[in-house]
């Protein structure tokens, strides 16, 4: 995990805990009678998390452990599950997730990924298409996509 990552994370969690990890450990709402903190991910297989070789959300995991003092259970299952468990209870934490209103209404998101969606051209494209309007411009071009959540 990069170092932004980590401040990041431990910022998150002395934000959540509303003090340092000595504090934590002693009174930590997190983790009531030292239970486990129940973590499920989703196996997308990229930067996320992949069971081949962990992830991003893995390493944020793996911080929040470290700063909190707390145990956590991890386990990997579908997304349809988590969110289920979520909304029941039976689960306290995830990965990645995409914010929607229903789940607003039993989850707190804390962005910890930022990106931006782009174009990204080939090096076929000539230095001239540098805008949406050069692209158009040009109608050998053609655009494609990659459905993702």
């Amino acid at each position: 995990m990069n170092s932004t990552h980590l401040r990041w994370a431990c910022a998150l969690l002395g934000g959540l805990l509303g003090a340092g990890s000595a504090w934590a450990q002693a009174v930590n709402p997190l983790c009531p009678d030292q239970r486990p903190i129940r973590f499920a991910h989703y196996n997308e297989g990229g930067a996320l998390y992949s069971t081949d070789h962990g992830g991003i959300d893995e390493d944020i995991r793996q911080d929040l452990e470290r700063c909190s003092g707390c145990r956590f259970e991890v386990s990997v299952q579908p997304r349809a599950r988590i969110w289920t468990d979520l909304a029941e209870g039976s689960l306290d934490m995830a990965g990645s997730g995409v914010r929607t209103a229903e789940r607003e209404r039993f989850v707190w998101f804390a962005p910890y990924v930022l990106e931006e969606n782009q174009i990204v051209l080939g090096h076929r494209v000539g230095p001239e298409v540098n805008s949406a309007a050069a692209f158009v411009a040009q109608p050998q071009l053609r655009l494609g996509g990659v459905r993702s959540y």
